[in-house]
Formats: structure tokens, sequence, C-alpha cells
């Protein structure tokens, strides 16, 4: 009997091992918008960037056993208006917080997109920098 159990145990545990592959998707993200122009979202994670001058990605990090990624954006700014990003969910209930820093020639924006009951994450990080 206690072998049965232990052997009924072990093979619970190995299904349960089992990770599903990242989806964020389910983050829903529909829009982006970078000092007033919109950005279209790509697998539902990337912006496309090509068509947009002065900016570029960075660098990419991805966790996969965390799912979660990192994504760094470069841009050189000439603007005498202060940066603004803004991101927007089909989800009512995605969060996202955005964490402004500004320095001498510099002003960053972290961008952090969750959503209650999945474990996908995605952090953009935006640096302006003044030309």
């Amino acid at each position: 009997m206690l072998l049965l159990a232990t052997v009924l145990c072990f093979s619970c545990s190995k299904d349960d091992d089992k990770e599903t592959p990242a989806d964020y998707l389910v983050l829903g993200i529909t829009s982006v918008t970078i000092n007033g122009q919109p950005l279209s979202v790509t697998s539902g994670v990337m912006l496309d960037v090509n068509n947009v001058k002065n900016m570029t990605i960075n660098s990419v990090e991805n966790q996969i056993t965390k799912k979660h990624i990192s994504i760094n954006y470069a841009i050189l700014d000439n603007s005498v208006v202060t940066p603004t990003v803004s991101f927007t969910s089909i989800y009512p209930d995605v969060s996202i917080v955005v964490a402004e820093k500004t320095g001498d020639k510099t002003h960053s924006f972290t961008v952090t997109v969750t959503r209650k009951g999945y474990e996908e994450q995605l952090t953009y990080t935006f640096v302006f920098t003044k030309m």
C-alpha cells in the first residue's frame, strides 16, 4: 500500500512540473503611444519601431521560466515638449504601472504590465535622451 501511494505521488508531481509556454496575448496590449505617435504591437509584445525616427531597441531580456520579458528602448529626443508614454489593454483587469524618472539629459519611463491570475509580465523601459 505504501509503495502504491509513493508511485502515485511521483506520477502526479511529474505532470505538475510541466510548464506551459508564455502567452503574452493574455495581457491584451492594444495600443501604445509614444510622444503622441501610436505604435503597433506584434505578438502581444514587441513594438514596431521601424518607421519611428530616433527610436531603437536597446535590449531584450526573456526570462522564460518566469514568463517575463523586459524590453529596453532608447529614444534620441530633440523636442522641447516633455516625453509621454501611454499603454492600453482590452482587458479591464490588466495592471499597467508607469514609473517616471527625470535627470539632467534623460527622461525615462518604466512600464510594467501584469494581469491577476496570469504569470505573464512585460516590462518596457523607454529612455529619452536630449540631443
